[in-house]
């Protein structure tokens, strides 16, 4: 069995985030490059949020289902409406303002 060496990787960030960095590793009690893989490798939904949480779903849903009303009207009540996108409509709403 061969052992695989590990290498020296590279991160560029200025010197304000390397600091953090720093700090954060130290406060987690681990070597900078420990934290970075560690936040890399197994991050933390219960520390960085990695999807939306129900409420904001819902809301996104929410204004979706107004955002498709919106739609079913304006295309019910403009003339010609077969295609028409969201520019088109703008363009319309331009000419009839």
């Amino acid at each position: 069995m061969t052992r695989q060496l590990k290498r020296q990787r590279c991160v560029s960030c200025s010197p304000e985030n390397q600091a953090m960095i720093r700090e954060a590793a130290s406060n987690a009690g681990k070597t900078i490059s420990g934290y970075l893989l560690d936040l890399a490798l197994d991050d933390d939904p219960e520390i960085h949020d990695l999807v939306l949480s129900p409420d904001e779903q819902r809301e996104i849903i929410d204004h979706v289902r107004v955002l498709a009303e919106v739609c079913r009207v304006l295309q019910g009540s403009l003339p010609d409406h077969e295609g028409l996108n969201l520019f088109g409509v703008e363009a319309l709403m331009r000419r009839t303002s």
